[in-house]
């Protein structure tokens, strides 16, 4: 969970409040092509829940472009993104990806799952049982325990990126990463080594 210190405590904010810009490219550093300024908000101090519709400025979406919706094992986040503009550079889903980030869109991308999640949720289901509605519930109480309400709600995203996601890692794991041909019937399948194989143990 964030937090600023406002000088005389600790206060719940985000990424992008606390102004992390996450580059994409140069290992991390700002790309010299093209800086693009995104301007940062100012968290409004007179916020009060009794509010209709009002949220806390870290759970508020913001106002300006530029900006990326992250979700993490540590919750949903909003971060301020630098896209690498040098000739000859990667795709924007290219560096999103090199960024260990899978989108939930291709077309248009605005939100994004770390790979952490990703792997952290398909461990969850498969062990526990957890299912998807249950795990970002999770996430959005690890967002704001007090307030898990009012975290923006990606759940729908979840289930598409999550089936995306396995399907990947079935053809990575069965060696399809850099085949290019069509998977054919139960080629995605484990051998069970104690059911009987023709050839194998009959």
């Amino acid at each position: 969970r964030v937090e600023q210190w406002t000088g005389t405590h600790f206060q719940e904010s985000s990424l992008r409040l606390a102004g992390l810009t996450l580059h994409l490219g140069h290992d991390g550093g700002v790309c010299p092509s093209r800086v693009r300024e995104v301007p940062q908000e100012v968290p409004d101090e007179r916020w009060e829940p009794s509010q209709p519709g009002a949220r806390p400025p870290h759970l508020r979406v913001p106002d300006t472009p530029g900006y990326l919706v992250v979700v993490d094992t540590l919750g949903v986040h909003y971060c301020n993104l630098s896209y690498c503009n040098c000739p000859g550079s990667p795709d924007p889903h290219i560096q999103l990806l090199g960024a260990g980030l899978f989108l939930a869109s291709t077309a248009c991308p605005s939100t994004v799952f770390t790979f952490k999640v990703l792997d952290d949720f398909l461990w969850d289901n498969m062990e526990c049982g957890t299912a998807a509605m249950k795990y970002f519930s999770k996430l959005k109480r690890i967002t704001s325990n007090v307030f898990p309400h009012l975290v923006l709600d990606q759940y729908r995203e979840l289930l598409w990126v999550a089936r995306s996601w396995r399907v990947l890692k079935l053809l990575k794991w069965n060696g399809f990463g850099h085949d290019p041909r069509p998977v054919g019937p139960g080629e995605l399948v484990l051998i069970c080594p104690a059911c009987p194989q023709k050839g194998v143990n009959l």
